[in-house]
């Protein structure tokens, strides 16, 4: 089985090669303008940015030709695994599943995420994995186009599809068991996100016990079903995008759950904003801000609320001259 450490190394002492002179990079990048390639330059991977790593390896691979022409240009540099058909299959098949992976992280970032919609994604994803292995097994490429090229090019030649099964086989695991909890927040999920919807309000009731355990079982039953035959919140909801906030907590003390759950930091997105905000706020001009003007300013920053500027600007009373 091909060792994916393997093809990434090969690949970063590549592009260290070219990127860590100024000469050899400008003369890359002239080889680039010539050749005419839709991409001008060649990407440097670092661990620390979480991105990094498919994008490093899509470039890479929609330049390869150049990359050997440019390494055999320069005496002792080339690397035979660029030739090999197995390294080049596994650089396809890497840079596709770095790619996809890199577009589930996109997904989960970003505000107005919660976990109802993260849950979503992650469970679309897994599907698409499962779907992506059976295509495998019956070697079809249609989702990792990169193979499918360098497949295309073998005229013939004998290729190990099953073996890359296994690393998707291992992915289908590794996600089941990371995200194994979902199967227990998914239904308290859908109840919020439809509350009109038909449930089993036992199985409901049972979860919800299970996950924030202060409840009882039989009230929660009773409430969820005076809840659901609710027509003047049955009329609110489907016009209503803030639905929760206009249910009366003391008639219906359940809408804690939903409000627990929106609560919930799906990701560390907005800890990161929050993060990146303060750097710039706290610069070398505005070294010695108070906690109060920090604090302030971070709300603003990390918030989308629009203040009415005329308005507050109506309400202060114009200093009149004597």
């Amino acid at each position: 089985m091909l060792k994916f450490d393997h093809v990434m190394n090969v690949v970063t002492r590549v592009v260290n090669y070219i990127r860590s002179s100024s000469t050899r990079h400008r003369l890359f990048r002239n080889l680039l303008n010539v050749s005419d390639t839709e991409h001008g330059h060649i990407i440097f991977h670092a661990d620390i940015r979480w991105l990094s790593r498919g994008k490093t390896l899509e470039r890479f691979f929609c330049l390869l030709d150049e990359v050997r022409d440019f390494l055999r240009s320069s005496p002792g540099e080339y690397y035979q695994e660029l030739d090999a058909i197995s390294w080049l299959l596994g650089l396809a098949f890497l840079a596709g599943i770095t790619s996809k992976l890199s577009e589930l992280n996109l997904e989960l970032q970003g505000k107005d995420h919660n976990i109802s919609s993260m849950i979503i994604v992650v469970n679309a994803f897994q599907k698409k994995l499962k779907l992506w292995l059976a295509h495998l097994h019956r070697n079809s490429l249609s989702h990792f186009p990169h193979m499918k090229s360098v497949v295309e090019t073998l005229n013939g030649c004998e290729y190990d599809l099953p073996s890359f099964a296994q690393h998707l086989e291992a992915l289908v695991t590794e996600f089941g068991n990371r995200f194994s909890p979902f199967s227990t927040l998914e239904p308290v999920t859908m109840f919020i996100s439809n509350p009109f919807a038909t449930v089993d309000v036992s199985e409901l009731g049972g979860e919800v016990c299970e996950i924030f355990g202060k409840y009882n079982l039989e009230e929660l039953e009773m409430e969820i079903l005076n809840f659901q035959e609710d027509i003047s919140l049955k009329s609110s909801f489907a016009t209503c995008s803030n639905f929760w906030t206009l249910v009366d907590r003391n008639k219906y003390p359940m809408i804690g759950i939903a409000l627990k759950m929106y609560s919930c930091f799906g990701s560390t997105y907005l800890c990161e904003v929050a993060f990146s905000s303060m750097s710039i706020i706290k610069n070398k001009y505005r070294s010695c801000p108070t906690d109060s003007q920090l604090d302030d300013a971070l709300r603003e920053a990390c918030s989308s609320y629009t203040p009415d500027f005329r308005q507050l600007a109506a309400n202060i009373q114009c200093r009149i001259s004597h």
